[in-house]
């Protein structure tokens, strides 16, 4: 039965605004003609930070959180400048995007709260910058946004040309798609191969994490490799509390080891990655 792409999943876009917390270095505040910038070629005078670095990275930190919200669930639709993400995880993306944001709007509102005051500390430390170089509270507000976007493009009715180009995207991605978690698979077996199956706590958590990513991603019905992920899944559930590297435990870390390197051999497989991404791609109709 034929499908559209979105009956397996939708696309999001997040855009998020902040403030510089920067303002451009003029020439005048450093006391030289034009002269002197002229035989010294100078290009710029840089920039100069006007409040506590650490203001700035507080909302950077917030925006690669929300962020890393549509690496775990989705898959990047780079046509569309957006992450694809499966029917099954949108009501988890909404939730946790929408709880970002919130927390993103507090942080705006505790910051301009705290703007004149921030501002006069700084200056009284660093009383060579002009407070000329200050926004007002109510236009640095509007500097700072965050915006979710849920949808979907087709090139229905947009001619012929715009229609290949959706096709070719679209086929593009499902190659890509599969190939991705694929490759993320090949990752760890490596990982596991040159360890001789002797892995720990973190390596093991990781792992685990993988492997239900790839389970949750898998759309597009790579079931083979997620049959065997299944399997190596009970296996590292098994050794879990043992010590890999002790002699008496070298036959649980060898039979690792001896599955990660069958598993390593099978996501290489570039023939039966094409079959199944071409599988999905017969499936798909491009509006």
């Amino acid at each position: 039965m034929s499908k559209t792409l979105y009956d397996y999943g939708t696309l999001f876009r997040v855009r998020i605004s902040r403030w510089s917390f920067r303002a451009t270095n003029k020439q005048n505040e450093f006391g030289v003609d034009d002269s002197f910038v002229k035989t010294r070629a100078i290009n710029t005078f840089g920039t100069k930070l006007l409040a506590p670095k650490s203001e700035a990275d507080a909302f950077l930190k917030k925006e690669h959180e929300a962020r890393s919200i549509l690496y775990k669930y989705g898959h990047p639709f780079e046509v569309a400048d957006a992450w694809f993400i499966p029917l099954k995880n949108v009501p988890k993306v909404k939730e946790e995007l929408e709880k970002h944001r919130e927390d993103f709007m507090k942080m705006v509102d505790s910051f301009i709260s705290r703007y004149p005051e921030l501002k006069e500390e700084w200056i009284l430390d660093h009383h060579d910058i002009p407070v000329d170089s200050y926004l007002d509270a109510e236009t640095l507000r509007n500097r700072f946004n965050f915006r979710i976007y849920q949808f979907e493009i087709n090139a229905g009715g947009q001619g012929e040309q715009a229609q290949k180009a959706m096709h070719d995207a679209t086929q593009q991605f499902v190659d890509e798609y599969v190939g991705a978690f694929r490759k993320e698979v090949k990752a760890f077996c490596t990982k596991v191969i040159e360890n001789k199956g002797i892995v720990h706590g973190k390596t093991v958590n990781m792992i685990m994490d993988k492997i239900d990513r790839f389970k949750n991603m898998n759309i597009f019905d790579d079931n083979e490799i997620a049959t065997k992920l299944s399997a190596l899944q009970n296996q590292l559930l098994d050794a879990k509390g043992i010590t890999l590297k002790n002699e008496e435990n070298a036959s649980v870390a060898a039979a690792l080891a001896d599955s990660c390197k069958k598993l390593h051999a099978d996501v290489n497989d570039t023939l039966a990655q094409a079959e199944v991404a071409s599988r999905a791609k017969r499936r798909i109709l491009i509006d």
